[in-house]
């Protein structure tokens, strides 16, 4: 899937995403999706790498296999069990929490949570103030800018842009993708801040926690830990540090949707709001990622970060759940996906 223009972050800059789509048929013909597309820069696995760990598995009876996956932690186990990279678990995963949520009658999100809305905002990713002002005449209350990719004059300039063109009222939400040593990072935030910014996501290094943590403590913008946090043991570190105000959690690559919300009751738990994003995916990766960000209760959490669909020049099928700054899901059993794919 190509990029409609090239998506810059401090990291690099990436032009197309390659992806597979799990699809996994039980035993009485019912079928559920996942998505494993790593994201080169910010994932340890390739995609050949991944597309390797399913080989095999398509010929694995169904009774064998996952006869007793019947809940969560019986499907996480055997993920664990069956492949071993972020990605690939997060496609397996997401395909047989599909399957159950049908078993179960209920939409994804409520696998997780009962009490899900199936509804949230989303945050939406700008490069200048022309895409920041239409995003908000559309209705988004969220703008995202990357920073870190030049020199903080012109962050500073194009964040002033942005800011004279939609106002005051709208959120503005940053991106360094760990682009600045910690002194640069203090002393750059600090700048930034006469612009009225909700947080800053990962300024420092994942593996400087400690830098992290002295930016959160001097910073008068809400530190998040964004690259930090890909696993459990990731978050227990950050929290212990107190390192970040609030986590950013990518489905994608934090190994699934099961270890993604177990963290983001963990995140909640500590005190920290959490941010449930898309790491470009599909329209598959980015439609668990609604039911994870769903999931999780109001007082928990901040806009999302799921309208990355518009990144793509093409996608394998047509995602129609976000408009208007928000997502809204379907009602029907599982991820809902089988609806869409038959209007392709």
């Amino acid at each position: 899937m190509r990029f409609v223009r090239p998506f810059e972050t401090a990291a690099g800059t990436l032009t197309a995403r390659h992806g597979l789509i799990i699809r996994v048929t039980d035993a009485s013909g019912c079928v559920g999706y996942g998505e494993a597309s790593p994201l080169p820069g910010f994932s340890d696995e390739t995609f050949v790498w991944a597309a390797c760990e399913f080989e095999g598995l398509d010929a694995m009876p169904w009774p064998e296999a996952f006869a007793e996956l019947s809940s969560l932690e019986s499907i996480s186990a055997a993920c664990l069990a069956l492949v071993k990279s972020p990605s690939s678990r997060h496609g397996l995963e997401l395909a047989l929490c599909d399957l159950l949520a049908q078993e179960r009658g209920v939409p994804l999100a409520r696998l997780f949570n009962p009490d899900a809305s199936l509804e949230g905002e989303t945050a939406r990713v700008a490069r200048r103030a022309d895409d920041a002002l239409a995003a908000v005449r559309d209705g988004v209350r969220t703008i995202k800018l990357k920073v870190g990719v030049g020199a903080l004059a012109d962050d500073l300039a194009r964040l002033a842009e942005v800011r004279r063109a939609v106002g005051s009222a709208p959120t503005i939400r940053l991106d360094a993708n760990g682009a600045w040593a910690t002194d640069d990072a203090i002393a750059n935030l600090e700048r930034l801040s006469a612009f009225d910014i909700e947080c800053i996501e990962q300024p420092v290094s994942a593996t400087n926690l400690e830098g992290l943590a002295r930016v959160r403590r001097t910073s008068k913008i809400r530190v998040a830990a964004d690259e930090a946090v890909r696993s459990a043991d990731d978050l227990r570190a950050v929290v212990e540090r107190e390192a970040a105000d609030i986590v950013v959690l990518k489905p994608m690559l934090c190994g699934g949707p099961i270890a993604a919300w177990g963290m983001a009751r963990s995140a909640a738990a500590a005190g920290l709001s959490v941010i449930v994003t898309s790491s470009l995916d599909g329209a598959i990766g980015r439609l668990g990622a609604m039911h994870i960000a769903a999931a999780i209760p109001a007082a928990d959490k901040l806009s999302a970060g799921v309208d990355t669909g518009r990144w793509l020049a093409g996608d394998l099928f047509d995602l129609t759940a976000i408009e208007h700054g928000r997502f809204n899901l379907e009602s029907a059993p599982g991820l809902g996906f089988s609806l869409m794919e038959g209007s392709q």
